[in-house]
Formats: C-alpha cells, sequence, structure tokens
C-alpha cells in the first residue's frame, strides 16, 4: 500500500485513537477478539497482531498487505516504515508516515487477487508477489478508493512492500444513499456506512 502523499488515504473500522497515544498504547487498547481491521473475516489476535507485534512474520505477500493496511487503521507507522522498500523513494521514517497520515480513517479492505511467484534460478529469498486490492477511505466525510496493485520482494527471508514496482490511483466514490454500500455488507449505503461517515463530516 502507497505510502506517498498523493491522494491522501483514510482508515476504517477503529475509531481514530487521540493523537497522545503512543503505537503500543493503540495496540494495548485493541480488544484481542475483535474483527482483525483487514476484514479477513478472523479475530485480531490470530491475524494481524503477530506482525504488528513482531512475534512472527508474514509468509505471503498477502499477509504483508493486510498487516500494513490494519498499521495503517491502528497508526503504527514503524511497521509501515519497517516494511517499506524503495531505491526511488526511500523515505519512510515513521515521524514522516504520523505526519501525513495521523488523521486519515480507513473504511474497508477489499482483495482483488494475490500470488506469489518465484524464479527457479534463485533462491527462496528473492521471491516476489503482486497484491491487487481496493482499500476505501473517507476523509472529512468524503468517500476514496484507492485501487492498487502491489509488489512484493523478499530480499532477505522477509517480505517488504516494494513501493517502486506499485500501481495505483485514487478515485473520489459518490453513492446515493440507495447504493449498495461499498463494505460488502450486502446492505443499502443509508442502512450501512452512510452514518458512520458522516460523524465525521
Amino acid at each position: 500500500m502507497s505510502v506517498q502523499k498523493t491522494g491522501k488515504i483514510e482508515e476504517e473500522q477503529i475509531k481514530a485513537a487521540p493523537h497522545s497515544l503512543s503505537e503500543e498504547q493503540r495496540l494495548q487498547n485493541m480488544d484481542d477478539s475483535s474483527p482483525c481491521p483487514c476484514h479477513s473475516g478472523k479475530a485480531f489476535k490470530s491475524c494481524c497482531k503477530p506482525y504488528l507485534t513482531n512475534e512472527s512474520l508474514p509468509s505471503h505477500p498477502e499477509q504483508l498487505m493486510r498487516s500494513r493496511y490494519t498499521a495503517f487503521a491502528l497508526k503504527q507507522f514503524q511497521y509501515i516504515a519497517d516494511t517499506h522498500y524503495s531505491k526511488l523513494d526511500p523515505i519512510n521514517n515513521a515521524e514522516t508516515l504520523q505526519q501525513d497520515f495521523q488523521d486519515i480513517q480507513w473504511q474497508h479492505l477489499r482483495i482483488i487477487s494475490s500470488q506469489k511467484s518465484h524464479h527457479e534460478s534463485l533462491q527462496d529469498s528473492d521471491s516476489e508477489g503482486e497484491v491487487s486490492f481496493i482499500a476505501y477511505y473517507a476523509i472529512q466525510g468524503k468517500l476514496f478508493a484507492l485501487s492498487e496493485t502491489s509488489h512484493f520482494i523478499k530480499p532477505d527471508g522477509k517480505w517488504l512492500y516494494d513501493a517502486d514496482h506499485s500501481q495505483s490511483k485514487v478515485e473520489k466514490i459518490k453513492l446515493s444513499r440507495n447504493d449498495t454500500c461499498f463494505c460488502e455488507s450486502g446492505k443499502k449505503f443509508k442502512k450501512c456506512c452512510d452514518g458512520k461517515l458522516a460523524q465525521i463530516r
């Protein structure tokens, strides 16, 4: 998931934590049994939490992609910085990310496709993969969609987000109250996420 300033992004599910809380405090405030912010359908403790707390490493690009989304949602900017790779834009210290994304709230993650490839002539540490997804976010109650095909590499036995070879675009989303909600609940927008967005307008 891109961390560039182009088309600022917002996150979902969990209410924005006060800016004064540390990253560790935000993790502690997250209930282990609550649904993971990445919308996998699993509990947080058995989904993205082990990656954010460095208890284990993602073994697949999709796991890293989901955990990075969750890190954005929970304002875990150090994790975003630690899993980012770029020769063209090697930014991404946690402080810069916090300045750019602190006030952003993500709304929903939809995985379109996920694949991992391996070059037989290379070692396992040189694996690579791609994940295509749509991430919905709101800025001051206005809804946007980030469509991206993220590229991932595994240079030293650890999956990293390869910003140099990932492609994304951002679109503003306009839904009428009777449209199907973007969050895949199957409900009409007016009976689903419209009220949540109205609270941050």
